[in-house]
């Protein structure tokens, strides 16, 4: 089978996000549109706006810009 090369977010994207999960080394764990974001330093459950830091084909990263109430 082959992966699905489209991406729906971008390096520099900004995005309100409630975290899902966490990973096994800490990082919140999001999906927007079905692609992983994986966010350091921010808890599950919370909401934040994260700003898109590095995208692979499979999953991406994104860094805490605020938590929102």
């Amino acid at each position: 089978m082959e992966f699905d090369k489209f991406i729906p977010v971008r390096v520099g994207d900004k995005h309100e996000v409630k975290i899902m999960s966490q990973g096994e080394k800490g990082d919140g764990i999001v999906k927007i549109n079905g692609y992983i974001v994986f966010v350091p330093e921010a808890e599950a459950s919370k909401k934040y706006n994260i700003e898109i830091t590095k995208t692979f084909p499979r999953f991406g990263f994104g860094k805490v810009l605020n938590e929102v109430d």
